[in-house]
């Protein structure tokens, strides 16, 4: 398995190798910055899917967990991670204050909200091709550099734990009945 220090390290080491780059080779640099920033989404992305099927899969096999990990989907995590950023009167928020005690902790709220500008960004770096990356990548990769830190200090957290289901189910953990 990857190691999700080792993107964020790999992410950083592009962007090094980008910017000692001769200005004449532009276009190099330029996906030099877009593999970065999808390399620093996806080192976020696994470390969230790898703590969320530790949780689920404690106590069953490697194959459990594996099968965990592979039932996260990007546009259920993005959604679930919305709205714990934005925290907006709904009443999936209010399903969401009942779990966790009241509003998330800020920590939080910023590791969800970094999820889903980094998502939305690595989106744009893989498939926007006439985007233009030069001035933020250095910046996506600092923002996911320092969700990931966070997310290493709260991961453990009640709180925490109700985050990762709610990306691992979506929609389904609010569901009444």
């Amino acid at each position: 398995m990857i190691n999700h220090g080792a993107l964020l390290a790999h992410a950083r080491e592009l962007l090094a190798q980008g910017t000692a780059t001769l200005l004449t080779f532009q276009e190099l640099d330029e996906v030099r910055i877009r593999r970065a920033v999808s390399a620093a989404y996806y080192a976020l992305f696994h470390a969230l899917t790898d703590d969320g099927a530790a949780k689920v899969a404690s106590s069953g096999s490697p194959k459990l967990h594996a099968r965990v990990r592979r039932a996260f989907e990007h546009a259920e995590m993005r959604d679930a991670s919305k709205i714990f950023a934005e925290w907006k009167a709904s009443k999936s928020r209010d399903a969401l204050e009942a779990m966790l005690g009241g509003s998330p902790d800020p920590r939080l709220r910023d590791v969800a909200a970094a999820f889903v500008e980094l998502q939305g960004a690595r989106h744009q770096a893989d498939y926007e091709l006439e985007a233009f990356f030069w001035p933020e990548g250095a910046r996506l990769v600092a923002r996911a550099t320092e969700a990931y830190q966070t997310w290493l200090e709260i991961r453990g957290e009640p709180q925490a734990i109700v985050f990762l289901t709610a990306l691992l189910l979506g929609k389904r953990l609010f569901r009444h009945g």
